[in-house]
């Protein structure tokens, strides 16, 4: 993001919560940029680039 438009900026103004602060911790991180894709009505299939892969785990870790 810009500077000076991080995602508590973005989230402040999309949503209309002013008061809302950031957490930084990675689990409000995501929710916080899900919620923002949700306000500019953007589908998750847009960051399909950003998928990540998970190799097959192994019977042996059992």
């Amino acid at each position: 993001m810009k500077r000076g438009y991080g995602v508590e900026t973005i989230y402040r103004m999309l949503s209309k919560e002013l008061a809302y602060c950031e957490l930084h911790n990675a689990l409000t991180d995501a929710i916080d940029e899900l919620t923002i894709m949700k306000l500019l009505n953007h589908e998750i299939g847009k960051y399909a680039l950003a998928k990540i892969s998970y190799p097959e785990i192994s019977d042996n870790c059992k």
